[in-house]
């Protein structure tokens, strides 16, 4: 899917995603987030939402 905005917005504007499955789990307590520990991480180390 293809999003178009009129203006370029003056933030950061992500868009993250996983599959059905594993979400569902996410919600019911099934699994947890697991922050990410790379050395690439361009906002450094943790768990992001956008």
């Amino acid at each position: 899917m293809i999003y178009k905005y009129s203006s370029l917005p003056s933030f950061v504007l992500g868009f993250h995603s996983c599959d059905k499955k594993t979400g569902l789990k996410i919600i019911n307590g099934e699994e947890h987030l697991k922050p990410s520990t790379n050395d690439y991480d361009w906002l450094g180390h943790g768990i992001y939402f956008f």
